[in-house]
């Protein structure tokens, strides 16, 4: 399971980061281009996961953080995600995304893994 919390930093408005449909405005900006309250907001959205789920996030760049909620947290999730919806403002957050990792992915992924394994090995 993954949950994705993204965030439009605040000078560019309500767009949907971290989803398909990225700003345009947005390419070619980079951490040094965050404000202090969004510096201090993506350190709190680290805490604010680290504290609850005690994750940390697997990707991130200066518009999203992604982590992986381990499947023994999952009934955590569901309150989670309410003091989450009920601190997005503060934490300047825009949009979270949830979903389930499916047996089709993992496939994907160790298959992905095998083949580089095998083109290492010559």
């Amino acid at each position: 399971m993954s949950a994705e919390a993204a965030w439009a930093p605040a000078s560019e408005g309500p767009s949907r980061v971290g989803t398909s449909s990225h700003s345009h405005s947005l390419i070619g900006r980079n951490d040094a281009d965050l404000t202090p309250e969004e510096r201090a907001a993506r350190g709190a959205v680290k805490r604010f996961f680290q504290e609850r789920l005690g994750v940390e996030p697997f990707d991130a760049d200066y518009a999203y953080m992604q982590f992986l909620v381990p499947r023994d947290r999952e009934e955590l999730l569901a309150p989670f995600v309410r003091e989450l919806q009920a601190e997005a403002r503060r934490l300047l957050i825009s949009d979270i995304h949830i979903s389930l990792t499916t047996l089709e992915e993992v496939f994907l992924k160790v298959k992905g893994a095998a083949a580089r394994l095998v083109l290492e090995k010559g």
